[in-house]
C-alpha cells in the first residue's frame, strides 16, 4: 500500500484510522505510507472498481458488492467488541443541562437495546423499514451481519485512536488522557449505575 491511494468518505481524522492501522500493520504497511482520497459515500466503491483508488474503506452493506469477486481482498475491519462511535456532547449537555444530557443518552441506549439487540435482521418488518430508510436493497442489507450496536466506549480506545491519528498525520502533540476525552458519568446515571 506504500504510495497507494485509499478511498474513504472522511479521509484523515476518521475513527477508521485505528482499525485501518491494525490491518495495514498486519500486512507490513502503515497509515503514514498511504495517500487518502476523500469521496462521497456513493463514489467510494465506484472509484475502487474503476481504478480511481487502489483500496477503499467500504461500509456495510456496500462491501458485499465486491465480496468474493476476483481481484478484491478483505484486509480488516471494525475491531470486534470495541465500538468506535459515540455521543459527542458540548458544554450545553455536558455541563449546563446535565439532565438533558442524561435523558438523551437514556433514549439512545433504550433505542440500541430495543431495536438493535441480538440479530435484529431476523425481523423482516424491521429490515424492510431500514432498507427503505437507507434507500438500499433489503436483500443486500440482509446479506451483511447485524451490526453490534454498543454505547460504551472501552478503556483505552481513545488512546488507540489518538495514536492512529498521529500515525496518519492528522494529529500532533501529546495525547489527551482518557479522563479528558470520555465522560462515563452521564451514561452510568442513565443506566442506573450512579446514586
Amino acid at each position: 500500500m506504500a504510495d497507494r491511494t485509499l478511498g474513504t468518505m472522511i479521509g484523515k481524522g476518521s475513527v477508521i484510522a485505528y482499525p485501518m492501522e491494525q490491518a495495514l500493520e498486519q500486512h507490513g504497511g502503515g497509515l503514514d505510507r498511504i495517500r487518502y482520497q476523500q469521496l462521497g459515500s456513493a463514489d467510494v466503491l465506484t472509484a475502487l472498481r474503476n481504478g480511481g483508488v487502489d483500496s477503499a474503506w467500504l461500509l456495510d452493506p456496500v462491501w458485499r458488492r465486491v465480496d468474493g469477486e476476483p481481484g478484491y481482498a478483505f484486509l480488516g475491519g471494525q475491531p470486534p467488541g470495541e465500538p468506535l462511535g459515540g455521543m459527542l456532547y458540548g458544554p450545553s449537555l455536558l455541563n449546563d443541562d446535565v439532565d438533558a444530557g442524561v435523558a438523551l443518552l437514556r433514549a439512545y441506549i433504550r433505542t440500541v437495546n430495543t431495536y438493535f439487540a441480538a440479530d435484529y435482521k431476523q425481523n423482516e418488518r424491521y429490515v424492510t423499514y431500514l432498507a427503505d430508510l437507507l434507500k438500499t436493497d433489503a436483500a443486500i442489507l440482509r446479506s451483511t451481519p447485524s451490526l453490534r450496536m454498543d454505547w460504551e466506549i472501552r478503556t483505552g480506545t481513545t488512546a488507540r485512536l489518538q495514536a492512529a491519528y498521529r500515525a496518519q498525520g492528522a494529529a500532533e502533540g501529546d495525547s489527551l488522557p482518557e479522563s479528558r476525552t470520555v465522560n462515563r458519568s452521564l451514561y452510568e446515571e442513565a443506566v442506573g449505575h450512579r446514586p
